[in-house]
């Protein structure tokens, strides 16, 4: 899951890296950044240590504090 995430992440900054600086390369780059750490969430609630995810503790990058 957290790899498929990742090589999605990929793609998604690799197509953010031909665009012209500005807004919408910024919002692509966060999109990335969004997808992977989703990716990595997900990851850990399937995780058989029963490790937390960001997403229940509110600590992920793209999450308010």
């Amino acid at each position: 899951v957290e790899d498929q995430a990742e090589s999605r992440a990929d793609a998604i900054d690799a197509q953010a890296d031909t665009m012209p600086d500005g807004a919408a390369k910024e919002a692509m780059e966060n999109k990335a950044d969004r997808v992977e750490e989703m990716g990595e969430e997900k990851a850990n609630a399937m995780d058989d240590n029963g490790e937390v995810a960001p997403s229940e503790t509110g600590v992920g990058d793209t999450q308010k504090k």
